[in-house]
């Protein structure tokens, strides 16, 4: 199975990331021929939402680091999370190489 799975979320440092991962290391037990990445957005309502607040969204919004939390669980998995990690941000070409796209949302 040779393909390239992304999981998308708002920021790309819990859910898409723990995704990406987890997914990754599964494949790789299993010996399957396959990319896992992760990339994140800001949508445009938490733009707004924070615009009419006068708050400007923090730069840079990504080439940050996973969230502890995350990094912590995907550890008692027992998968680790190259230090050097960094979220990237969504783009049209992560978009065009992807096969398959995944979307995290918070519940």
């Amino acid at each position: 199975m040779a393909g390239h799975v992304v999981f998308v979320c708002v920021a790309n440092r819990v859910r898409s990331p723990f995704a990406e991962f987890l997914l990754r290391d599964i494949m790789g037990k299993r010996g399957e021929d396959i990319t896992v990445s992760s990339a994140g957005y800001v949508p445009q309502i938490l733009k707004d939402k924070l615009a009419g607040h006068n708050i400007n969204i923090p730069e840079p919004f990504f080439n940050r680091p996973m969230s502890e939390l995350a990094r912590a669980a995907l550890f008692e998995k027992g998968v680790s999370v190259p230090n050097g990690w960094r979220s990237k941000e969504l783009s049209s070409e992560i978009i065009r190489e992807a096969d398959l796209i995944f979307t995290a949302m918070a519940m």
